[in-house]
C-alpha cells in the first residue's frame, strides 16, 4: 500500500501540483502573521496605561519654582511641568546681492531662498549661506508660575516586582490593617476610598486654579500653592475626599492621545521668518483622545514658550544672548551685503541667537484649540469584587508588553524560513520545467533519494518548518493566555467608562491577533506533516 502511494506521490504531475500547494500555504502563512504584527503593533499601548498609573507612587505634594534655570529641590524632585520644542530645521539660506554661480559655463544669479542651499547657491563665491537650525530645547517653566514640581509617597496599587503584590483595600466596614490609614471618602471601586501608609500624607488627589488665595479650609491637604500673572490665578494641589489619587502630568496642545503618557505637541518647525512654529494636531491620533487625561490650568502660546526661550542660558543666557544667531559667508558674523528688496537677508543679518529663538513664540499664531494645557491623571479604579480579579488582569497586561516584540521575532523567522522554503521549491519546479540537466545531468526524478535537488528540498525544507513552528507554538499559548485575561476584564466592566473602552478595543485586536496566529499555527502544522512525510520517504528502507 505504501508503495502505491509512494509511486503515486512521485509522479511529475502531482510533485507540480503539490509544490505549487506548498508554496500558496507558505506564502498564506507569512500573509497571516504580517496581519497579526501590523495588529498587535498598533494598539498594545492603549491598556497599557492602566498599569502605569498602579504602579507609580501617587504624588503627596507639589511646590512652584521660579528664576532662570530654575531646578527642583531636593524635597520635591520630579519636574511635573517638562514638556519640549523639537527645534527649528536649519536654514534659510541667505546670498548677498549680486551673487552667482557658474554652471557649464552659463553664469547664474542666486537669490535667498526660504529653504535650506542648493548645489548652485552653495557654489557662489563667497557662497550663499544658511541660518544654523535650533536643536531640541527641554521646557518645564510654566508661565512666570516657574517650574512645578510634585514628590511622591506612600505605596503604589501594586509593586513592580516579579510577583504580584497588591496594596491593602479598605473592608467592607471602611478599615484598613495596622500601619494603614483611610483616605478618601469615596468608593473603594472608584479608588477614591483607598488604604495607605500611615507614615506618609494622603495622596495628591485634586488640582485646582482659582482667582482668589486658597485656603487650608475651603481645599483640605493643600500643597503647593503658585500664582501665575499672566492667568491670573493660584495653582495648588489639593485632597479631594471623593476623587482619586493623581499620578502624572504631562503638557499638550489640545490633549492626550489614547495609548500615550504624553500630551500633542511640536514638531520640528522649517526655519522662516514669519514667526510659525510646527504642530503636531489631534488628527495624528488615531483612536482618538484619552478622556482621562484632566485640563488643570492653561496659557497663551507665547506665555509658555517665552517663559522658557528667556531662561534658556544657552540661547538667552549672559554670555549667548548677544551673539549672532547667523554666521555670515566666512563661519563668522561678516558684514552682508544685502539687497534692499532682499527681506530675508535684512532680517537675519543683525539677528542674535536669542531674538531668533524668541521670534518662534508669535501671538499672532496662537488660538484657543492650541493653548499650551497642564493635564493630569488619576489612580484608574477596579472593583473590588469584580469577576475579574485585578492580579490576573495585571498579569496579563505585563504579557502583553512583550507581545508586539515577539510578534516581530516570530514574523521574521517566518517570512526568513518561508523564503528559504519557497526557494527551494521554486528550483524544483525550475529543474522540471525551465533547465532539467543542471542538477544531475537529466531530468528530476523525485524517485531518486541520493539527487541533490530532492535530498535538498526534504532536509532544508523540514528544518526551515521545524525552526519557525516551534517558536509558533510557545507564542501562541502566551498570547492566548493574554487574551484571556484582556477579555475577562473587558466582559466583566470592572473599572471607568474610557477605560472598558479600550479595554473593549485591545480585546477585539488580541482576538484578531491571536486568530491570524492561529491561521499561520494551522497552515505550519500541515506543512510540518508534509516534511514528516517527505522525511518518511527519503529515509525509508524501502528499494530505490
Amino acid at each position: 500500500m505504501m508503495q502505491r502511494v509512494t509511486a503515486f506521490m512521485n509522479r511529475i504531475p502531482v510533485v507540480v501540483v503539490m509544490t505549487l500547494i506548498s508554496i500558496g500555504l507558505a506564502a498564506w502563512s507569512i500573509s497571516s502573521v504580517v496581519t497579526a504584527l501590523e495588529v498587535l503593533e498598533a494598539k498594545t499601548s492603549t491598556i497599557e496605561l492602566v498599569s502605569q498609573t498602579w504602579e507609580l507612587q501617587p504624588l503627596v505634594g507639589i511646590t512652584f519654582v521660579q528664576g532662570v534655570n530654575a531646578q527642583c529641590p531636593t524635597s520635591h524632585p520630579e519636574v511635573l511641568s517638562r514638556w519640549s520644542f523639537p527645534g527649528v530645521k536649519a536654514g534659510m539660506c541667505t546670498c548677498q546681492i549680486g551673487a552667482f554661480a557658474v554652471v557649464d559655463n552659463e553664469r547664474i544669479e542666486q537669490f535667498s531662498s526660504p529653504g535650506q542651499c542648493s548645489e548652485n547657491q552653495k557654489k557662489t563665491l563667497p557662497p550663499c549661506a544658511e541660518d544654523p537650525e535650533i536643536g531640541a530645547i527641554s521646557m518645564s517653566q510654566w508661565g512666570d508660575a516657574g517650574v512645578i514640581c510634585g514628590v511622591r509617597g506612600g505605596e503604589a496599587v501594586v509593586n513592580t516586582g516579579p510577583e504580584v503584590v497588591l496594596r491593602p483595600e479598605p473592608s467592607d466596614s471602611g478599615t484598613c490593617p495596622t500601619g494603614y490609614q483611610v483616605c478618601g471618602t469615596g468608593s473603594r471601586d472608584t479608588a477614591s476610598k483607598i488604604c495607605f501608609p500611615a507614615a506618609s500624607a494622603c495622596p495628591v488627589t485634586d488640582l485646582g486654579a482659582v482667582t482668589s488665595t486658597p485656603t487650608a479650609s475651603e481645599f483640605p491637604g493643600l500643597t503647593g500653592t503658585g500664582y501665575s500673572n499672566e492667568s491670573q490665578q493660584f495653582l495648588f494641589g489639593w485632597q479631594n475626599p471623593a476623587a482619586a489619587a493623581v499620578i502624572s502630568l504631562t503638557v499638550g496642545l489640545g490633549g492626550v492621545c489614547e495609548g500615550s503618557s504624553s500630551g500633542l505637541s511640536y514638531e520640528q518647525s522649517s526655519a522662516n521668518l514669519d514667526r510659525l512654529v510646527s504642530r503636531k494636531t489631534s488628527d495624528e491620533c488615531a483612536l482618538g483622545l484619552d478622556a482621562r487625561w484632566q485640563s488643570w490650568a492653561a496659557l497663551t502660546e507665547q506665555q509658555v514658550l517665552v517663559a522658557n526661550f528667556a531662561n534658556n542660558s544657552d540661547w538667552c543666557g549672559p554670555t549667548t544672548r548677544n551673539q549672532f544667531a547667523f554666521q555670515g559667508f566666512a563661519g563668522d558674523h561678516s558684514p552682508l551685503n544685502c539687497a534692499d528688496s532682499d527681506a530675508q537677508c535684512l532680517g537675519v543679518i543683525n539677528r542674535t541667537r536669542c531674538s531668533k529663538l524668541l521670534s518662534y513664540s508669535n501671538p499672532a499664531q496662537a488660538s484657543a484649540a492650541s493653548k499650551p494645557t497642564l493635564y493630569f491623571i488619576r489612580e484608574v479604579g477596579w472593583k473590588h469584587d469584580c469577576a475579574s480579579d485585578r492580579k490576573t488582569f495585571l498579569l496579563g497586561i505585563r504579557g502583553l508588553a512583550a507581545i508586539p516584540e515577539n510578534q516581530r521575532t516570530v514574523t521574521i523567522i517566518n517570512i526568513a524560513s518561508n523564503t528559504v522554503n519557497i526557494l527551494l521549491l521554486l528550483l524544483v519546479l525550475a529543474e522540471i520545467f525551465v533547465f532539467p540537466c543542471i542538477w544531475e545531468g537529466r531530468k528530476y526524478d523525485p524517485t531518486n533519494k541520493k539527487g541533490y535537488l530532492p535530498v535538498l528540498k526534504v532536509v532544508s525544507g523540514a528544518v526551515s518548518k521545524l525552526v519557525r513552528f516551534i517558536p509558533l507554538v510557545i507564542f501562541v499559548a502566551s498570547l492566548a493566555s493574554v487574551v484571556t485575561a484582556i477579555t475577562d476584564a473587558s466582559n466583566a466592566s470592572c473599572t471607568d467608562s474610557e477605560t472598558q473602552k479600550q479595554l473593549s478595543l485591545m480585546s477585539t485586536t488580541l482576538v484578531t491577533g491571536l486568530a491570524s496566529n492561529i491561521v499561520t499555527l494551522v497552515l505550519d502544522v500541515v506543512l510540518v506533516v508534509q516534511a514528516g512525510l517527505s522525511l518518511y520517504w527519503l529515509f525509508s528502507s524501502s528499494s530505490e
